[in-house]
């Protein structure tokens, strides 16, 4: 990334409301991610927002990012998916909701009580 508008442009199809998601590769992968972690420090200090929370697959990468600004959790939610960070693996989390017990009756509920009215003569 060696112009404003190309970061602009990955910023816009890269962003979302919580997270920056961008794929890197080749060769020289942590050298482009480091360029990229400092021009979009940079853009985003013009408009005095900043972005913390980095992470990635690549350990290199990480340790050469100031510790205030990495996430060094191995799961992370991004997206409203998990990422395990040292496979790097996606898994899609599902609502849990427990079966009842076949050998649990339900539970009775009394009938509401009917409370006696002010406008209504006894």
């Amino acid at each position: 990334l060696t112009n404003d508008d190309n970061l602009s442009t990955l910023l816009n199809f890269s962003i979302s409301v919580q997270n920056l998601v961008s794929t890197i590769t080749g060769s020289q992968d942590a050298q482009t991610a480091t360029t990229l972690y400092h021009s979009t420090k940079g853009l985003f200090n013009t408009a005095h927002m900043n972005l913390r929370g980095w992470t990635s697959n690549s350990d290199l990468f990480l340790q050469s990012l100031p510790h205030t600004d990495v996430d060094l959790r191995p799961i992370i939610k991004v997206l409203g998916l998990w990422w395990n960070r040292h496979d790097n693996t996606l898994t899609v989390p599902l609502p849990y909701e427990p079966w009842p017990s076949p050998c649990s009756s339900p539970t009775p509920v009394d009938p509401p009580q009917q409370q006696p009215n002010a406008l209504t003569p006894d």
